[in-house]
């Protein structure tokens, strides 16, 4: 019987490499992703991009967003992105601990 659940999926800050994923779907399941939030905590400007990579390769990678955060901005994705058993959520922002990241959404399986 197949289930769906409903979490918080990623609870964090953005890195300032895209070398970890922020989220990948548990195997054999897809993943609905609802709401992305980001708030940068720094004083300063930061560039953040969020991506799929669905192949394993930087070539194959799929920007979902891409902005620059203003002191104490944030930022909300409200919609629907699909991810795939095998595909891979990555960012990257120019400062460590300094731009949080919620994913929200459902795990179908």
């Amino acid at each position: 019987m197949a289930s769906n659940t409903i979490a918080k999926l990623h609870d964090g800050y953005v890195p300032t490499s895209a070398a970890s994923a922020l989220w990948a779907p548990t195997a054999s399941t897809s993943t609905m992703i609802k709401q992305i939030v980001m708030v940068n905590h720094g004083g300063g400007d930061e560039a953040v991009q969020l991506f799929i990579d669905a192949a394993g390769s930087p070539a194959n990678d799929a920007t979902v967003f891409k902005a620059t955060l203003g002191a104490g901005e944030s930022a909300v994705f409200e919609g629907i992105l699909v991810m795939n058993d095998g595909e891979e959520m990555y960012g990257s922002t120019d400062t460590a601990s300094t731009v949080s990241i919620s994913v929200h959404g459902m795990e179908m399986a």
